[in-house]
């Protein structure tokens, strides 16, 4: 996010570019060949399909997103199916790992070492590794140990030397590795930028300035935090 002391613009158009006639060819290059219907099989010949949940309620502008995505996939031979579930169910499948790919906000992008959970998995309605996020970060939900090499766990050991460095400088450079490790194996990948949030405020509602960060680690309008809101008579 613009204005926070991670920003990275790579970030920003690492994963923008629209190239279907290379993913096509990484696609056959892995052997996964189309069958008759157009769609990708793997080498034991099933077909290469997953379910991602979402809790996007009917009219939502994310309903149109999804497609945008189903329609990309499709282009290149995978078939890929957007899924209604109602919040809470949807949160009881992320919490315990039982979830082939969900859709969610990637936010808490303002102050990222007062809350890293989205780049580390241990966030609880963030779907991506959600059983390796509840071992390392002791939740009362299924875990799973990822494996002995996986980036994971290169993820955690940075951020607990993050964590118990004091040296500024050197925590910073430990956290840009960190967030590096994203870059080389995405667990994650945006597909919107930064949202515009706008705020209808009364003409006569004073003290409620413009030019903020609305995100969850500064509890949105709360960093606005003026010595008083008042409503001008």
């Amino acid at each position: 996010m613009q204005g926070s002391p991670e920003y990275d613009a790579d970030f920003v158009t690492r994963w923008i570019e629209y190239k279907p006639d290379v993913a096509n060819q990484l696609l056959d290059g892995l052997g996964l060949k189309r069958g008759a219907d157009g769609f990708r099989r793997r080498p034991d010949g099933q077909p290469i399909e997953w379910i991602v949940e979402h809790p996007s309620l009917p009219g939502s502008p994310a309903l149109d997103q999804h497609e945008f995505v189903r329609r990309a996939w499709e282009a290149i031979g995978l078939r890929v199916t957007f899924t209604f579930v109602e919040r809470t169910l949807y949160q009881e499948h992320v919490n315990n790992g039982d979830i082939q790919m969900g859709y969610w906000g990637f936010d808490r992008l303002s102050v990222i070492k007062a809350d890293s959970g989205r780049w580390t998995g241990t966030i609880q309605d963030g779907p991506w590794a959600p059983r390796w996020g509840n071992t390392y970060n002791t939740q009362p939900y299924k875990k799973e140990e990822p494996p002995a090499d996986h980036p994971i766990r290169q993820i955690w050991r940075l951020w607990d030397q993050t964590q118990q460095t004091p040296d500024e400088a050197t925590r910073n450079s430990l956290f840009k590795q960190l967030l590096d490790i994203h870059k080389q194996a995405p667990f994650v990948v945006g597909i919107v930028g930064e949202l515009v949030s706008p705020y209808i405020v009364a003409t006569n509602f004073k003290n409620f300035g413009d030019g903020f960060i609305s995100d969850d680690t500064l509890r949105d309008d709360g960093l606005l935090n003026p010595q008083q809101f008042y409503i001008q008579k």
